[in-house]
């Protein structure tokens, strides 16, 4: 008898989906390269001795410095189902080798579960899976010693006969777990589903029934405790429930769905576990998607400040708000709750990802606002978003969300307004689709507000034949060091070939958009190869601004093919008034440190655009209008191979004097029009406090380079503009 007939309908369904798109993407067997210093493959690396194994359903937790992550594995041709799980001690920056703990090839895979959930010192894991005369199992794994090392399976319930075990979620507080589990005989409508509590840490656990059924199949979509509450989120024939326990008491079952005619029983959860229930205290919200009652699809929370003993009418969060051209996908909205702070989250089919957000505890909410550019290349989209409240703002006004193709925002004035996004790994196949690029994104945040995430990816390379097999990636964000030590270079990477393209991005600001006038300017050493923009004349930005159409609002270059080992140095701006490109004869030689910068000037007249290479004048050319400016992200790298330092943006046009004067001048910071500088002294932080920090990807270096002399630029400054 084969697995898929040793599951319910529903298992079916999802494990034959799972099926299809992964034949979609053609049966990768090639591993991933490492080509990142700072996204760790944390299930397997390019190694000779890996087995290039299918790696998916990543869980992550994070309590005090340990970060927790597991996941589940399987063989390319689909045998061998295991249970994986690494930690990292010290917040992230190393990690432990992975522990395989569980084998079966018959283990239960669904990206909708939840396995895992950690308190003190203590990591708990429920997997389900079949045994014997094909009965399912509920396993329990545990380990007391955070995560050093795990005790061997325990089996907390055996299903006699041709039952089986689904909807398994682990929830935990206040130093105790509860397990949950839906019992189904043999796809009869006829199905129960079950917690089993510990308040020792595991040892022993108490059943309890949530409820059983012999008239509707039930499918449960959450299980949450808040404190000593617990909460049961499911689907009964198109209708919306939620039982709640208070403190150990009886469950009470209150009926969530608005009424809609005819009933549709959409998906609550979207092939990845997001939470549908939050709480503070005694408060708890619930989100889920259904019919209205004009049967328009629509996304509805409501809240109860009882501990669920009742709840409050339903509040339509998406009826008359979102464009009328927008549908929404099921099963992607959640929530977030701390302190007086609930955040709603939800998506469009059109990939638009949509907050809105209640400061009185759920009761109200604000209006509708959209969290992804339209226009912007690289984050114009997205797709299964979490979210997640910063436990060390207690008052719940800092608030993180994060969703593929892997992209991060967040809010500091409790969602009043969010920074702009930022690609937070590298680009794997430039995608977000099950086929190509990353799925399945996880986020925790620390105690100490540091950002961890994890997700299921692959890269796409012609330097290793096509597409990877999918692995489980993990990155810390963390701020910006202070500059430290001696280097002060980045030296960036890339091949045509490779899928490694080195670069640091800095997410939209106010600060990176000019409009009539600026100066951009770097110290650069370039090397032969590398990647181009893909033109005739084989551009390689040095640094760029890249807006809506992929136009560069700005970018400082080298172009044209090799002639006797040199590239010549350009500019191009796009205006309001179109694109201008200004090219010079001059070679910027390889394997040598040049100073090269532009300035542009709207009112400047005749000859307002200028680029000059150490200092000297070396082509102008005449433009018109203001510069393009919107939410698009500024890279350093991406294109080409060079070393990089003392990157400076200006709001403001500075003359040939007073370039030549400071270019082997360090400066402050601090120095009038100064937006944007970065001395990469093993760091990426902005020097001029307004925040705009940069962030890397692949395998980017810092370096040592000895351009500058100390100090006296700002003094120059102001001697040269007296002059």
């Amino acid at each position: 008898m084969s697995q898929k007939l040793k599951v319910s309908w529903c298992e079916v369904v999802l494990t034959l989906v799972t099926v299809s798109l992964f034949l979609l993407s053609g049966a990768a067997e090639a591993k991933n390269p490492d080509i990142s210093y700072w996204t760790l493959n944390l299930s397997e690396s390019a190694a000779p001795d890996e087995l290039g194994e299918y790696d998916l359903a990543p869980e992550i937790e994070v309590v005090g410095s340990t970060v927790h992550v597991m996941w589940l594995t399987r063989n390319i041709d689909w045998s061998g189902y295991r249970v994986y799980y690494r930690r990292s001690i010290d917040n992230g920056q190393t990690w432990e080798p992975k522990q395989l703990l569980f084998t079966n090839d018959d283990l239960i895979i669904n990206d909708t579960y939840k396995r895992m959930a950690v308190t003190g010192d203590t990591v708990h894991i429920a997997v389900n899976y079949y045994e014997g005369s094909w009965y399912g199992v509920l396993g329990y794994l545990r380990s007391t010693n955070n995560g050093a090392s795990f005790e061997p399976i325990r089996p907390l319930y055996n299903a006699s006969g041709a039952h089986h075990v689904f909807d398994v979620r682990v929830a935990a507080s206040n130093g105790k777990v509860t397990i949950g589990y839906e019992v189904e005989r043999n796809w009869e409508v006829n199905d129960g589903y079950y917690l089993l509590t510990s308040d020792d840490g595991g040892t022993e656990f108490t059943p309890r029934t949530v409820y059983t059924t012999a008239t509707y199949r039930r499918y449960v979509d959450d299980l949450q405790r808040v404190g000593d509450n617990i909460y049961v989120l499911f689907r009964q024939d198109g209708w919306v429930y939620l039982s709640a326990s208070a403190a150990g008491g009886g469950f009470i079952e209150n009926q969530m769905s608005v009424p809609a005619s005819p009933k549709v029983a959409y998906p609550l959860q979207n092939s990845h576990y997001v939470p549908k229930i939050a709480g503070v205290g005694n408060q708890v919200s619930v989100i889920w998607n259904g019919q209205d009652s004009e049967g328009v699809h629509s996304v509805f929370t409501c809240q109860s400040t009882n501990s669920g003993a009742s709840f409050g009418e339903a509040i339509n969060l998406t009826r008359d708000v979102i464009p009328e051209d927008k549908a929404l996908q099921a099963g992607q909205e959640t929530l977030a709750a701390q302190g007086s702070y609930v955040y709603s989250l939800f998506v469009t089919t059109a990939s638009n990802v949509y907050l809105r957000r209640s400061t009185d505890g759920g009761v109200n909410f604000l209006g509708l606002q959209e969290l992804n550019s339209a226009t912007a290349p690289y984050i114009n989209d997205g797709w299964w978003p979490v979210i997640r409240t910063d436990p060390s703002v207690a008052s719940g006004a800092k608030v993180h969300v994060f969703w593929d193709l892997p992209k991060y925002c967040f809010s500091a004035d409790g969602g009043a307004s969010f920074t702009k996004l930022e690609l937070v790994t590298p680009y794997f196949s430039y995608g977000g689709t099950v086929t190509s690029g990353a799925n399945y994104p996880y986020m925790a945040i620390g105690p100490d507000g540091k950002v961890h995430f994890t997700m299921q990816a692959r890269y796409y390379s012609d330097s290793f034949g096509g597409y990877g097999d999918f692995d489980i990636f993990y990155r810390g964000l963390a701020v910006a060091a202070a500059p430290s030590g001696a280097n002060n270079g980045l030296h960036l990477f890339s091949n045509t070939n490779d899928a490694r393209r080195d670069n640091m991005q800095v997410r939209a600001s106010s600060d990176l958009n000019f409009t009539s006038q600026m100066t951009g300017e770097v110290w650069v050493r370039p090397y032969a190869g590398g990647t181009t923009t893909g033109t005739t004349s084989g551009i390689e930005p040095i640094f760029h601004k890249l807006e809506a159409g992929y136009k560069f609002a700005y970018a400082l270059e080298t172009w044209g093919t090799y002639d006797g080992g040199q590239r010549r140095a350009a500019v191009e701006i796009n205006t309001t008034e179109g694109n201008c490109w200004l090219n010079s004869s001059t070679p910027v030689p390889d394997n040598v440190w040049s100073h090269l910068a532009f300035t542009y000037d709207a009112s400047g007249g005749d000859n307002n655009l200028k680029l000059y290479m150490n200092g000297q004048l070396i082509a102008s050319a005449t433009a018109a209008g203001n510069l393009i400016s919107g939410d698009g992200l500024f890279f350093t790298g991406f294109y080409g191979i060079w070393d990089v330092a003392e990157l400076r943006l200006w709001n403001v046009v500075r003359t040939q004097a007073q370039i030549a004067a400071n270019m082997r001048r360090s400066l402050a910071g601090n120095e009038p029009g100064l937006n944007a500088y970065y001395t990469f002294k093993n760091t990426t932080q902005d020097l001029t406090g307004h925040g705009n920090d940069g962030i890397l990807m692949y395998m980017e270096q810092y370096i040592q380079q000895s351009l500058l002399t100390a100090g006296a630029g700002p003094a120059v400054d102001f001697l040269l503009l007296l002059d």
